[in-house]
């Protein structure tokens, strides 16, 4: 993929409305977009643990500190001279890790397409089934692959790993995630996407003997934890609609530099 966007920050585009996914992150409206009922048109976006086990890898030394001192800091190259020498199974979270999905969320809080210039998901769109089909059937045509995704699949295809996605979007008929997800990517992945809804993470992740899982949230996080293996963190950019559960380094994971984008 690269859809195109035309890429605007409103200096004063109103917080409208907030709510929960079922993984428990909270969307606002910080970006701009005008939509229809049909599909929006994007009019602005912006683009493991001490002690823990690494599967024989070498724990690097002290990382790079970030203005933090306690949040260990990861390029590119060090995350991959920290992985097993043998090719293994890696898992990605979906929204702001791999994608910028920002429009579709903050579509689902600012139409008015609903009866009487309402919003066509109720008030609370991301309890609406209808939003979560919209999402993942039409409105991933407008979400913005991460280059730092990009990046890291790269180095995995590369290793021979196989690639999973687990998202916490609920599952729907119809989907075009994976089909999106492998052509933006290029990738000849015959596993699709993974929606694992209101279960956690862990499950899937031990289901599909996956030894290190990338996330931008803190669940993203403590799931990977809660099923023995290694989470990494991908910053969330700081435009995106999702401003809940955001706490780099609260783990002791190791975040990735310059990832937000």
């Amino acid at each position: 993929m690269f859809f195109i966007a035309a890429l605007t920050v409103s200096p004063v585009a109103p917080i409208i409305a907030a709510d929960t996914c079922p993984s428990g992150c909270a969307h606002d409206a910080a970006v701009a977009v005008k939509a229809t009922a049909k599909a929006p048109k994007v009019i602005a976006a912006a683009v493991g643990h001490e002690g823990h086990n690494h599967d024989g890898a070498p724990c690097p030394s002290e990382k790079k500190k970030s203005a933090n001192d306690n949040i260990r800091m990861a390029n590119l190259e060090e995350i991959e001279k920290s992985m097993p020498a043998e090719p293994i199974s890696v898992g990605f979270d979906v929204d702001d890790t791999i994608l910028f999905s920002s429009p579709g969320f903050h579509y689902a809080f600012n139409n008015t397409d609903g009866p009487d210039g309402s919003n066509l998901y109720g008030k609370k769109p991301l309890s609406s089934d209808k939003f979560w089909q919209d999402m993942s059937s039409q409105f991933d045509k407008f979400s913005m692959p991460k280059e730092s995704a990009r990046k890291l699949l790269k180095m995995h295809q590369k290793r021979g790993d196989k690639i999973f996605f687990i998202t916490a979007r609920p599952e729907i008929k119809g989907e075009i995630l994976t089909g999106i997800l492998n052509r933006t990517f290029r990738l000849k992945n015959e596993h699709p996407v993974i929606f694992s809804g209101k279960t956690s993470k862990a499950e899937y992740i031990k289901a599909n003997n996956i030894k290190v899982f990338y996330g931008d949230s803190d669940s993203d996080i403590s799931e990977a934890q809660d099923a023995g293996i290694r989470g990494i963190r991908v910053e969330r950019s700081p435009i995106s609609t999702n401003k809940g559960k955001y706490h780099p380094g609260k783990h002791g994971e190791w975040v990735m530099e310059n990832s937000a984008e």
